[in-house]
């Protein structure tokens, strides 16, 4: 326990140690996989050739029990990079193709941030009463090579660099500097490079 004057090291490793218990790969269902098939099938009707992609935590394997998921929707004219009233289009499509199940609820859009995204809440698929946060975005499919160089990186250069990009994400969420959709401060993907960039 720090508390007890612990080195400035044990004290850095009681935080680790506490952060991995808090998140854990353990015990999470595909949410991601399972709500992105949903959306896509929806968006199609409207957006023939649209491609909805998982990207963020669930896509870089750094996602814990608590963490959002991430989609972009891409691949057709009409899903533009910061479109609001695009992103009000879709809200407006997922709600009436999803919402009737009571599986997918809480629709909202927010099409005047600077990045518009449309919202929604998603029940995991394994049967229990969890709901996921859901932010889609449109247009933007580069966040997704982000996210697959974020988990290529923590594959190969080990254990101990993954927890230190969780620890990282961690540490920025629970002081809600890391909430770019809506405080416009560094996204999760910016403090990632920055402990990329000190591990290299």
């Amino acid at each position: 326990d720090p508390s007890a004057g612990g080195t400035i090291a044990g004290d850095a490793e009681y935080q680790l140690r506490t952060v991995d218990a808090a998140i854990t790969d353990r015990d999470l269902p595909p949410v991601g996989d399972h709500v992105r098939a949903l959306v896509e099938h929806a968006l199609q009707a409207s957006y023939p050739g649209a491609v909805v992609e998982v990207f963020g935590s669930c896509a870089s394997n750094l996602a814990s029990p608590e963490s959002d998921v991430d989609l972009v929707a891409h691949g057709h004219a009409g899903l533009k990079r910061g479109d609001g009233a695009a992103a009000i289009e879709v809200k407006r499509i997922l709600e009436a193709h999803l919402g009737e199940s009571g599986a997918i609820r809480d629709f909202a859009a927010t099409p005047h941030a600077r990045v518009p995204v449309v919202t929604f809440a998603a029940a995991f698929p394994d049967g229990s009463d969890r709901v996921a946060t859901v932010d889609l975005t449109l247009g933007n499919a580069e966040v997704v090579w982000n996210s697959r160089l974020i988990r290529e990186f923590g594959r190969h250069a080990g254990g101990d660099a993954r927890r230190l990009l969780r620890l990282a994400r961690f540490w920025a969420r629970q002081r809600r500097i890391s909430t770019v959709y809506r405080l416009q401060t560094p996204s999760p993907y910016a403090h990632c490079l920055l402990v990329i960039s000190f591990l290299v």
